[in-house]
């Protein structure tokens, strides 16, 4: 069960009954004994690789939000072709949106403004029975700040974004929770896209309340929108492979979303550790993100007894080295995009070093952290002579947004050191 001061301050961000979340979970604990609650974990677990392998949750969100109705708002979903085989993904995105910004530069402009938080309005009980789901299923839930997506501006290779700061706890049982209902949804209707559909009201009341439609999902700045960056880290390598390695990962069953699912390494949440407003810059989360998840650095939260945020840069070898060779790697904003699983933002993100020292130097620290599960191929070859594994239907929806995109602008810069089949994307 939850720790009870994690229940309390859940309710107490919520600004709901932390004795009626109390009660719930205690008659939902009585009924049900651990080996149910493991069998039930399981069952969650391989109903998401199902849905995965079929594409249920696209078929659903396809139809609740219709091609037609993003395109009138100015929106498509990302798509992508592999030789003869177009792939559609929930990321909603736009032309301006998938373009080159140099970070941690001038033209990478992210700022810290303060913004009341959206009012949520969700019913307790709602709120106490999916606090059972994740208990029973063991899922880590934490506290922490995030940044919360009020304005966006990219244009002429320039981001200028403002941001406020948003609770997790707030995040993971409103909007975190939409694609927990949707698994459950199908997992109910014995992986019916069209029962689900046709019960919406029953089977998806928590996308009906914050996600009702496309025109919710458009307009981020009044609702609640976090995200993260899912980073294309791509690593020169000398002979024999003459090849850019890129580094994969499998979410494990312990992460707080998207378990299972196939995406790149790096991939976390934009938030800050120290200072809120000197970590607001997305290349702050990439790099953070890089110590934490290449090179195993521990995970770096909130209320760190560190003063300075970045003070990894300056003791972690490989990113002591990347900070005193900045002409050595390109650090890109490859797109932009929102989730229409979740509601939340993804900025994908290509660090491609060039300098094939750093993998002679540092290729022996590449490691993973918790939030790793196994990979079928953790390393993938810019002279791969299949893209097989763009085809692979567990990919999140943000990994497979940046890998595509990374892989694109690799070829663009070092075509002589990608060498894949036909890729390129599409856009309706």
């Amino acid at each position: 069960m939850l720790e009870p001061s994690t229940i309390v301050s859940i309710a107490k961000a919520l600004g709901i009954s932390a004795t009626q979340v109390f009660s719930t979970l205690k008659r939902a604990h009585a009924r049900v004994s651990e080996a149910d609650a493991k069998e039930a974990a399981a069952a969650f677990f391989q109903a998401g690789a199902r849905i995965a392998e079929e594409g249920l949750a696209h078929q659903v969100l396809g139809r609740y939000y219709p091609v037609e109705e993003q395109i009138a708002l100015g929106f498509a979903p990302y798509a992508y072709q592999v030789g003869n085989q177009n792939l559609v993904t929930t990321v909603a995105t736009r032309n301006e949106w998938i373009s080159r910004v140099p970070l941690a530069s001038d033209f990478e402009k992210c700022r810290l403004t303060v913004c009341s938080s959206p009012p949520m309005q969700i019913a307790e009980e709602r709120i106490a029975k999916l606090l059972v789901s994740l208990s029973l299923r063991n899922i880590r839930v934490w506290d922490a700040p995030l940044y919360r997506l009020i304005d966006l501006d990219i244009r002429d290779r320039t981001l200028s974004a403002n941001f406020s700061l948003e609770s997790f706890y707030r995040y993971r049982v409103t909007n975190g929770a939409l694609i927990d209902e949707l698994v459950q949804a199908l997992l109910d209707t014995d992986f019916n896209p069209n029962a689900v559909l046709e019960a919406r009201e029953r089977y998806l009341p928590l996308r009906q309340h914050l996600l009702p439609d496309m025109r919710s999902v458009a307009e981020f700045r009044s609702r609640l929108c976090t995200g993260g960056v899912n980073v294309v880290t791509a690593i020169a390598r000398p002979q024999p492979f003459c090849d850019y390695a890129i580094v994969l990962q499998r979410r494990s069953a312990s992460v707080s979303s998207r378990q299972g699912g196939l995406t790149v390494l790096p991939a976390g949440q934009h938030q800050p550790t120290v200072e809120p407003e000197s970590e607001v810059g997305i290349s702050c989360t990439v790099f953070r993100e890089v110590f934490e998840e290449l090179f195993g650095g521990h995970e770096l939260e909130s209320g760190s007894m560190h003063l300075v945020y970045d003070w990894f840069c300056h003791e972690s070898p490989p990113l002591k080295w990347l900070m005193n060779h900045k002409g050595a790697y390109d650090l890109l904003m490859t797109g932009f995009g929102l989730s229409m699983m979740s509601g939340g933002y993804t900025f994908s993100v290509l660090l491609a070093i060039h300098d094939q020292s750093f993998w002679t130097q540092f290729r022996h620290l590449l490691r993973t952290n918790w939030e790793v599960s196994d990979v079928h191929q953790p390393i993938f070859s810019t002279r791969s002579r299949s893209l097989d594994l763009l085809l692979h239907p567990e990919w999140t929806d943000y990994g497979i947004f940046s890998l595509v995109e990374g892989i694109l602008e690799l070829q663009r810069i070092k075509p002589n050191m990608v060498a894949l089949p036909s890729l390129q994307r599409s856009l309706s």
